[in-house]
């Protein structure tokens, strides 16, 4: 509930979203980065929630914005290092925003 707060909280002094977070779902290993104090999620969220989806394809971006009229899943993929990449995904219904990083390669 206080990371829940927190963010409302950090969201409601920066831009307005455009779509909703709904519930919130942190992969382990994110988590472990943030409990580590190794990443802030905060401002890749709000990026994420206010149509900033980050280093994609022109094509990656052709189907966001399409999706945010018709309906499917946002995909956001955020270069946080040279080593870490964060990937945020809202879910259809925009009930669920999950936060995970991409397979090992």
């Amino acid at each position: 509930m206080a990371v829940e707060a927190d963010f409302i909280s950090f969201a409601s002094n920066h831009q307005r979203t455009v779509i909703p977070a709904g519930l919130l779902i942190v992969q382990p290993d994110v988590a472990k980065l943030i409990v580590r104090d190794a990443l802030d999620v905060r401002p890749y969220l709000l990026r994420h929630l206010v149509d900033d989806w980050g280093e994609l394809s022109e094509k990656e971006l052709r189907d966001n914005a399409h999706v945010i009229l018709h309906g499917g899943e946002i995909f956001s993929s955020y270069a946080v290092s040279e080593s870490l990449t964060l990937w945020i995904m809202s879910e259809w219904d925009r009930r669920v925003t999950t936060l995970a990083l991409p397979p090992a390669r």
